[in-house]
């Protein structure tokens, strides 16, 4: 698979090539479209968000609201396994259900999960998924296009425009995503 960037600015152009290589878009849609095929047509990407102000965790320390994540990134992109994944039953959105070995790796306190994430798995087994990182790919094709994933490129790199006020002007505009 070969990922093309085009923009006419070119510091744009290096700054989302940067972004691109950072979070290993190859293997990440590689990722996706094996889950696709898996489950036959559906598969969830979390954006693991990186934020100085609030480590992550979508709440400002400071007011106890939600952050803006201004000037924030993601710090990696992975596909859930989609069995993990259900329905909310008391909000809008999906749950994670904590699978054996994740529960385990929670147990023993695994640096790699995060404290309060690790508190919800070792308390309930139920991770709640923020909709503002959670991206839901689902169609009634029957195989995951290069369109696709095209569009889901493009849709990562305008939230991470707008984390880091890229968009203030609404003069900026992403690059053209083709993947051949």
């Amino acid at each position: 698979m070969k990922i093309t960037l085009k923009h006419p600015d070119p510091d744009v152009l290096s700054h989302f090539e940067q972004v691109m290589h950072w979070l290993d878009f190859e293997t990440v849609l590689d990722e996706i479209k094996a889950e696709y095929l898996r489950t036959g047509g559906k598969a969830f990407v979390h954006l693991d968000v990186l934020c100085d102000l609030c480590n992550g965790t979508a709440t400002d320390p400071d007011t106890q609201k939600t952050c803006n994540h201004s000037d924030g990134s993601f710090q990696r992109i992975f596909v859930f396994n989609s069995d993990w994944i259900v329905p909310s039953k008391d909000a809008e959105g999906f749950v994670l259900l904590a699978h054996e070995e994740l529960r385990h790796q929670a147990q023993e306190g695994d640096p790699s999960i995060p404290e309060d994430v690790r508190d919800m798995i070792n308390r309930t087994g139920i991770v709640p998924l923020s909709n503002r990182t959670l991206v839901t790919i689902d169609s009634i094709a029957d195989s995951m296009t290069n369109l696709m994933c095209e569009e889901f490129v493009e849709h990562v790199f305008s939230l991470i425009a707008q984390m880091q006020g890229l968009i203030k002007s609404g003069n900026l505009t992403i690059p053209k995503v083709t993947i051949e």
